[in-house]
């Protein structure tokens, strides 16, 4: 399959018994072999979006921006969020379950 394919286009024209017949054939064209690809060196992304050209780009750790104190802060905040949500889906789940069971 192509990867990061672009169209390409073969026209061929042919005559004979006094006619001319015309035929135009569509097909995809590599643009990187998928072990290129698997070859792109670490802090490289290739970007496959719907109705854009693909585009190699040049990865930045967020880590290692201005902002990584304000970003790991938010994930901290994410993670506890999401681990009293899953405290308290667990307990009423729990009180769901005793409830069917009438205890």
């Amino acid at each position: 399959m192509a990867h990061g394919g672009r169209p390409g286009g073969r026209e061929s024209a042919s005559y004979g018994d006094g006619r001319a017949s015309e035929q135009i054939s569509l097909r995809r064209q590599d643009i990187l072999e998928p072990a290129d690809i698997r070859a792109l060196s670490p802090g490289t992304a290739l970007l496959l979006a719907t109705g854009a050209r693909p585009a190699l780009l040049r990865l930045r750790p967020w880590y290692a921006s201005p902002a990584a104190s304000q970003i790991s802060a938010a994930i901290r905040q994410a993670e506890e969020a999401m681990r009293l949500g899953a405290r308290s889906m667990t307990a009423l789940m729990d009180a769901a379950a005793d409830q069917s069971l009438g205890t």
